[in-house]
């Protein structure tokens, strides 16, 4: 129907708000009056405001997250296989996954339709019944429904997209959803208020078209106040660094597998403990961060902050960083003991699990894990209040106190701890130079790191007369991987190596 139409562009322009409400207020003939609900008759996003409905909200903003990272909507077919299938995706699997959402939504609902239903186009809707009302929306009607219900208004009628067949109906704009309850002479004497250029098809074929911008609308997206671990380190203390990935796996967790889960007779138990115990110190190493820009902007004449420090350090937690990380550490723990007594003649056998896991081993365990995290977050207190030369020197401590608690609960070989002695000189000797007013760039960290993991293992081996250390499968595992990771660096340092007489 719209491919007859030729679009005007003054359809498409702006309009002030106090057009469309004067221009509602001075209907004389009853009109099918069209109006958009997000952002429009509802000043927020409605998929976005129950998404923020979902409980516990620490599991659902995970969800939220992977289903982001995982762009599931390319699993879908050919027709649904875009950006328009992502909002149903995530609706239909949080409702699936935490159907008391539902009930919380039709709680939650009346409150928000008191707090943001827009009161300039609500008093003109409702002070003329001339204006029939029809609300479309690409949003979802079980959503927008409850929030209708608490709005002092007369609807005529809600078109919005299904639950179920929701995928298929965001791939239609509103002129196709009006077409299917509308004859084309109601559609073409329609009013329609909107503030979005999706709808730019039914504004050019409306009688009325009006595209405001309503200045108290905006758009929260689900869970943006929610606390989700690691968020502050990637998006604050570090942004666009790829913390996680760089510092968090490849240089902490990779250290730890290298170290401990070498010597393990079930590497693969005890490899998923470290990856529990890494996300577990990290939730509460975050703590410290957080509150190193926190004492820096109070104290100091001018802080280091990054851009989106003020934007987001309202959603950093103080105390459900430690509830997560308890729930981390104790299978953690529990998967890094049974890797040291679990075979693999054994593993099948479910029977003996109670035994080579001894509660009293476990419960010391945790204990010991407890109580290297609550030191380590003293420590990161006394650093962030110190003043800077002095925090040079508890800098090491706070990076030795990375591995304290994996080394109470784990065991580690020689090769193993001169690799984690190296990893601590790799962060502090950069600080060093950071601190002294130097230019930490300049060195070169992978191949520091080599060197330092090189000077200690090989002075083991003249203290202990045994050069077959250097024969073992760990070290040359070790000895491979960080050489690899220096090979950029490698080629810089001789690419710029010369004589000083030339």
């Amino acid at each position: 129907m719209s491919d007859t139409i030729q679009h005007s562009e003054n359809r498409l322009e702006l309009k002030e708000s106090f057009e469309a409400t004067k221009f509602i207020d001075n209907l004389s003939d009853p009109t099918i009056t069209v109006v958009d609900f997000d952002e429009t008759l509802f000043l927020r996003n409605s998929t976005e405001a129950y998404l923020d409905s979902i409980q516990p909200q620490l599991l659902g903003n995970i969800l939220l997250v992977v289903l982001e990272k995982l762009n599931i909507w390319r699993w879908l077919p050919k027709p649904l296989r875009n950006q328009e299938s992502m909002d149903w995706l995530r609706v239909v699997i949080a409702t699936v996954l935490f159907p008391w959402t539902l009930l919380i939504w039709k709680n939650k609902a009346k409150k928000l339709a008191y707090r943001y239903t827009n009161p300039l186009l609500l008093e003109s809707l409702q002070n003329n019944p001339n204006a029939k009302v029809v609300v479309a929306t690409r949003g979802f009607d079980f959503i927008v429904k409850p929030l209708l219900r608490h709005m002092p208004l007369q609807v005529d009628r809600l078109i919005g997209c299904r639950f179920l067949s929701g995928g298929y109906d965001r791939q239609l704009g509103k002129e196709e959803m009006l077409v299917r309850q509308f004859s084309e002479r109601e559609i073409r004497s329609s009013a329609l208020i909107t503030d979005s250029l999706d709808d730019a098809s039914l504004l050019a074929i409306a009688k009325y078209p009006f595209l405001v911008r309503w200045p108290d609308a905006k758009y929260i997206r689900a869970m943006s106040g929610a606390y989700l671990p690691f968020f502050y380190l990637e998006k604050v203390k570090k942004p666009g660094q790829n913390f996680t990935a760089t510092v968090v796996i490849k240089d902490y967790l990779v250290a730890l597998i290298f170290a401990c889960t070498w010597l393990s007779s079930m590497p693969l138990f005890h490899a998923a403990g470290m990856v529990l115990l890494t996300f577990s110190f990290w939730c509460i190493y975050e703590i410290g961060y957080f509150e190193n820009d926190l004492v820096a902007e109070k104290y100091e004449a001018k802080p280091v902050l990054s851009d989106t420090y003020q934007q987001y350090k309202d959603r950093m937690a103080v105390f459900l960083p430690w509830f997560v990380s308890l729930v981390a550490a104790i299978p953690g723990i529990a998967l890094v003991l049974l890797g040291n007594t679990v075979t693999w003649n054994t593993v099948l056998d479910w029977s003996l699990y109670p035994r080579l896991l001894e509660w009293q081993t476990f419960a010391v365990g945790l204990g010991l894990w407890v109580a290297a995290l609550i030191g380590t977050r003293l420590l990161f207190f006394v650093y962030n209040y110190l003043d800077e030369i002095t925090r040079i020197w508890i800098y090491p401590l706070l990076q030795f106190a990375k591995y304290s608690g994996i080394l109470l609960v784990a065991q580690v070989s020689t090769v193993g701890l001169a690799l984690l002695i190296a990893q601590v000189f790799v962060e502090w000797i950069p600080y060093v130079i950071y601190r002294c007013g130097g230019d930490r760039t300049l060195l070169k960290e992978q191949i520091f790191r080599v060197f330092i993991f090189l000077l200690l293992t090989v002075s083991v081996v003249i203290v202990q007369r045994d050069a077959a250390i250097l024969l073992t499968g760990q070290f040359v595992a070790i000895l491979l991987w960080y050489c690899a990771r220096s090979v950029s660096q490698a080629k810089e340092l001789f690419r710029n190596a010369h004589l000083i007489w030339n």
